[in-house]
């Protein structure tokens, strides 16, 4: 790079530290109900590069803990990566088109969410 007006050239690095990215939920088993219901809940706070892995991680979790029916608490859910948004549609979701995108008029594209298969 170079300052401005001094002609001086300088180099800049950029690093970046991925560990500093947001845990974008939390969990937990929230009630035991006499029937046999296990109720897990998980807070979504926003879609982000860690958001997918984060969900396997709840699932599993709520599931070894007894959870036999689930909350996904999408409040104040900021949005963020569709991609990620996509993936974890795509635990729960069918074939069926779920975001519909399209640009200043431009045609739509549908991204769909089609079921892992287990």
């Amino acid at each position: 790079m170079e300052r401005a007006g001094s002609g001086e050239r300088f180099n800049v690095i950029l690093r970046l530290d991925f560990s500093a990215i947001a845990d974008p939920m939390s969990y937990e088993v929230f009630e035991r109900r006499p029937d046999g219901t296990v109720m897990g809940y998980i807070h979504l706070r926003t879609f982000n590069s860690r958001s997918y892995a984060r969900m396997i991680d709840a699932l599993t979790s709520l599931k070894d803990r007894g959870a036999n029916s689930l909350v996904i608490d999408v409040r104040n859910n900021g949005g963020g990566s569709l991609q990620s948004a996509l993936w974890i549609a795509k635990l729960f979701l069918g074939g069926n088109a779920i975001v519909m995108n399209s640009v200043q008029g431009t045609a739509r594209r549908p991204y769909r969410a089609n079921k892992i298969k287990k």
